[in-house]
């Protein structure tokens, strides 16, 4: 075969190669950082089931919501304070919630909390959030309160409700974690008032001196 025609098929061959081998590292490029951005969605739709670390704190929001609003509220004193915030969940959720809530609140019983946080010493406050049921305490909290040592630390309820305001729950808090410093100033908002949310907890916030 004439040498020129085999170098130019050389040339070709060479240059197919690192055609090839560009194609195949952009392709790996984009791969890795469509998985990195998946990991990160992954992270921040968790709907708070992990505490989201929101820096160096000492706070702890802890909460329950059936409905959403509860969630809202615990959002909100966390953008407001700037502390880590966990979703308390069921093992099992409601399929009757009116009949199946009231059952458990009428016989005392303790649901089993699907995720507990890892570690509670590192938190000096902690902000417990609930609706109201009943005039009572949801079951899941009763099972949380019962699940940890809160001693020595502060405890700050705030609820929201159908009409009910604490309904003496925060009461209810301070009788059960006798060694510990359970703020009775706490707060409560109304299911239909949730659009005040912002400058309520604002308002609360300053006025227990979690803020300035």
């Amino acid at each position: 075969m004439n040498k020129k025609v085999i170098l130019w098929i050389s040339a070709i061959l060479i240059i197919l190669i690192v055609g090839v081998v560009i194609f195949l590292s952009v392709q790996n490029t984009t791969s890795s950082s469509t998985v990195n951005n998946a990991s990160s969605n992954d992270i921040s739709s968790n709907d708070n089931t992990n505490p989201i670390k929101s820096g160096d704190t000492n706070i702890l929001i802890a909460y329950y919501s059936n409905s959403g609003n509860t969630k809202a509220m615990a959002e909100e004193i966390q953008n407001q304070t700037g502390a880590d915030i966990f979703k308390i969940t069921r093992v099992s959720e409601y399929s009757n919630l009116t009949e199946e809530e009231k059952s458990e609140i009428d016989n005392n019983e303790r649901p089993e909390v699907a995720n507990m946080p890892e570690n509670l010493d590192k938190y000096d406050t902690i902000f417990i959030g609930y609706p109201i049921w009943n005039s009572d305490l949801p079951p899941i909290i009763n099972t949380f309160l019962e699940k940890y040592n809160f001693d020595g630390k502060t405890v700050i309820p705030f609820c929201t409700h159908g009409g009910s305001g604490l309904a003496g729950t925060q009461r209810t808090i301070a009788n059960k974690l006798s060694n510990s410093t359970v703020i009775t100033n706490a707060f409560s908002l109304s299911r239909t008032m949730m659009e005040t949310a912002s400058t309520e907890v604002e308002s609360w916030l300053k006025e227990i001196n979690v803020i300035n």
